[in-house]
């Protein structure tokens, strides 16, 4: 049986919307191409951060904890961080850590 006038115009919008999909697609891909050029990529940015945290000459475990320490220390200058005496719990963690140092 042919289709009634409320399928003809259900197909109709469908096609109106189709077309606003693509058109909306097309534009999008024009605007991610000519974009792309001018950013680097996620992974290009990651990578620049991770080597710029990254330190020169040193173990890799050591380099991290001075690292750590030398950006607290920027924090705590700057006033972003409260450097408050250690709690006792503070003062157990750290001699968890002591231990745990010890038997690596």
């Amino acid at each position: 049986s042919p289709p009634s006038s409320g399928a003809q115009m259900s197909s109709a919008s469908l096609d109106a919307l189709e077309a606003r999909i693509a058109a909306k697609s097309k534009e999008e891909d024009k605007n991610r191409s000519r974009g792309s050029s001018k950013a680097p990529s996620y992974e290009a940015r990651l990578t620049r951060k991770l080597n710029k945290d990254r330190p020169q000459n040193r173990s890799h475990s050591q380099g991290s904890a001075e690292t750590f320490e030398e950006r607290y220390k920027r924090k705590a200058g700057e006033g972003s961080v409260n450097p408050s005496p250690p709690s006792s719990g503070a003062q157990m963690s750290s001699a968890s850590l002591d231990a745990l140092e010890a038997r690596i």
